[in-house]
């Protein structure tokens, strides 16, 4: 008789097996399996729901089976891959009853749910918040009552930072900061520790130091992010004022000048951690790899142990510290190479995503590579068969999301191969293409791909998006890009006035027999977010929770 190896583990050696699994991963792999494993997922009370980028049927599982004491932490988004996503989590619940919630995230601009929010201040635990203005209630009041218990705040504005934040210990605005700093004092922030800022510098330069200067003094953390072409000269000026910072970290877009190595040992010698990125566009000439080699002191190497890399791109330079800015997306080429201070750093295995515009043999060595943007037109139409690309897949198990762009995407879909470790599929038409009433051969592309999850394509009329529909039956986020060529309405039938749900049920096979989606019609482009309880046990998760 088999047993489950599991039931062999303490409880809190399990419970840190949840620590690296989301949600629906824990609920759908360890509930049902007998009854210890049982009492385990049903007493624990640390889960983290994130709802970002998630599947219809993922979302559905865990509003049906949690208990909203049980969770610490909260994301909802609405966005165009998870229309209505808000309103639909509140239909389940309501925001008093996460008692032991101590973070959250809400982006919405919803009546039903901006009406939830104003109920945040009951929440006594909360100590973490993520406020977008753009979505967030129309009266600020109720929030603001939370300020006072929170140590982590991030919004896009320092507008609603207006009144004592007395535990706060880490701030970050995420869009570009115009406003004066006057908001950032002692007496507003006592106990603030860590500001992650995007600005110009001048900006910290214009401070009032004899009245901010003990709010500087105690920051530990600084994170900066800017356009400013030159940055030596400020830095110079307002980082030796901090004499408390232990962690600077800067990311320059768009520079015109790099600090090197003998400068910047001026201004960070005291720092445990430096980081930095500089993005620089223009390339008349090598002077930023001599740079680079000025970053190789016994100072950056063998006192600080700061390792430096280059990367001459083909449209830009860029200069930064790892492992803090291994580059995860790369444009691959036949020599790609990277150059750094320490000699064996494996940039391969920080690579999740690769652009490429022909096949190249030694692409297998990324080993972590998970999705594969294919770009260009006349590159892949000479280089790239059909044997060719399955034998690019049958090399890289761990990819899972896929693009085309260009008209080689509709010719390179294989008749007799199957690709079911594809879940994501972006495909689209060029401008050109449309005009030349160029179309994917979407019942090919529904055979080769079945085990699609999420699909963005381009099409020309509704048909197209209906047999997708319905011929994916694991489709859960789509997008529909209509493709419009100059001539459309005159080879094409005309789009529906409403995309509304009545239609979609009316007219699709699939959602006819279940209604379990959303739909959001945005910029032209029609989404939807598909759900279908009886598939669950289809979609199984990765995990293999009981070992006989």
């Amino acid at each position: 008789m088999s047993s489950c190896l599991l039931n062999n583990l303490p409880v809190e050696l399990i419970h840190n097996i949840f620590e690296y699994l989301q949600a629906y991963e824990i609920l759908q792999s360890f509930r049902d399996v007998n009854e210890y494993l049982n009492n385990i997922v049903n007493n624990y009370d640390r889960y983290i729901l994130n709802f970002r980028h998630v599947l219809k049927f993922q979302f559905d599982l865990v509003c049906e089976l949690i208990r909203p004491n049980q969770v610490i932490s909260l994301t909802l988004v609405d966005d165009d891959e998870t229309p209505d996503q808000c309103d639909l989590f509140f239909s389940y619940f309501n925001i008093e009853q996460f008692v032991n919630l101590q973070s959250i995230e809400i982006v919405s601009n919803s009546d039903k749910t901006n009406k939830q929010l104003t109920n945040l201040y009951k929440l006594k635990r909360l100590l973490s918040m993520i406020l977008p203005i753009t979505y967030r209630i129309t009266s600020i009041d109720d929030i603001q009552k939370l300020y006072p218990q929170l140590r982590r705040f991030v919004t896009d504005t320092s507008d609603i930072i207006n009144i004592k934040m007395a535990q706060l210990r880490y701030l970050k605005l995420t869009k570009y900061e115009r406003s004066p700093l006057s908001y950032l004092s002692i007496n507003t922030m006592p106990n603030l520790r860590s500001l992650d800022l995007t600005l110009s510098l001048s900006l910290i330069l214009s401070i009032d130091w004899s009245n901010s200067e003990l709010f500087w003094f105690q920051l530990k953390r600084l994170f900066l992010k800017t356009t400013d072409h030159e940055i030596l000269s400020s830095i110079s000026q307002f980082l030796p004022k901090l004499i408390n910072l232990k962690h600077f970290e800067i990311d320059v877009q768009n520079a015109s000048h790099v600090p090197n190595g003998q400068q910047w040992e001026v201004l960070v010698s005291h720092l445990f951690i430096f980081d930095f990125r500089f993005t620089i566009y223009e390339k008349a000439t090598n002077i930023y790899e001599k740079q680079f080699q000025s970053f190789r002191s016994s100072f950056w190497l063998e006192q600080k142990r700061w390792f430096v890399a280059y990367d001459n791109q083909i449209s830009s330079y860029s200069i930064f510290t790892v492992p803090r800015f291994a580059p995860i997306d790369i444009n691959f080429y036949s020599n790609y190479q990277l150059l750094c201070t320490l000699s064996n750093f494996p940039f391969d295995q920080y690579v999740r995503s690769i652009n490429i515009s022909r096949i190249l043999l030694d692409i297998n060595r990324f080993t972590k590579l998970t999705t594969l943007n294919l770009k260009g037109k006349s590159d892949f139409d000479n280089n790239l068969s059909t044997l060719s690309f399955a034998n690019l897949l049958n090399q890289l198990p761990h990819i899972h999301s896929l693009s085309f762009q260009g008209r080689w995407s509709t010719y390179y879909i294989p008749d007799n191969i199957i690709f079911e470790q594809i879940r994501s599929l972006t495909a689209r038409h060029t401008f050109d293409e449309c005009n030349n009433k160029l179309f994917f051969p979407l019942k090919q592309l529904c055979r080769v791909y079945p085990r699609l999850e999420r699909l963005c394509i381009s099409i020309h009329n509704s048909n197209e998006m209906l047999d997708l529909i319905d011929g994916l039956k694991y489709l859960s986020i789509a997008k529909f890009e209509k493709c419009h060529p100059i001539s459309y309405f005159d080879i094409f039938p005309k789009w529906p006035k409403q995309l509304t749900q009545e239609w979609f049920i009316k007219h699709s096979v699939r959602l006819n027999s279940n209604h379990n989606f959303t739909n959001l019609f945005y910029h032209q482009d029609i989404h939807l977010w598909i759900g279908d309880k009886k598939s669950n046990e289809d979609n199984s998760s990765w995990l293999f929770c009981c070992l006989q």
